[in-house]
């Protein structure tokens, strides 16, 4: 009894959990993602054309699972790349940063 019973535990959860899709999104739903991945993306080209590392952070600040990867391919949190980029931006005092398209 205890095997029957386990296999149809076993069988409900595997069924259950492999068979579930994401919520899908209402075209009003997904107009809001636009505008507000646009505005995100707005501000950190904003930041970066006036070498503003805190504003550029900003939206990282709240994540737990912040990585950094380095072009020599090393990885840094947080505050290590909050400098790593400050430093950056300084030496890059003359580079101006504009998107080409939205």
């Amino acid at each position: 009894m205890k095997t029957n019973l386990f296999i149809v535990w076993t069988l409900f959860f595997m069924v259950g959990c492999t068979s579930q899709e994401p919520e899908r999104m209402t075209p009003q739903q997904q107009e809001t993602a636009k505008k507000e991945i646009g505005e995100v993306v707005k501000a950190i080209f904003h930041s970066l054309e006036n070498k503003d590392v805190d504003a550029l952070f900003q939206f990282y600040s709240n994540s737990a699972d912040f990585v950094f990867f380095t072009t020599d391919g090393s990885m840094a949190g947080f505050e290590k790349s909050k400098s790593h980029n400050a430093a950056w931006f300084k030496s890059l005092s003359s580079l101006k940063i504009t998107p080409i398209n939205e």
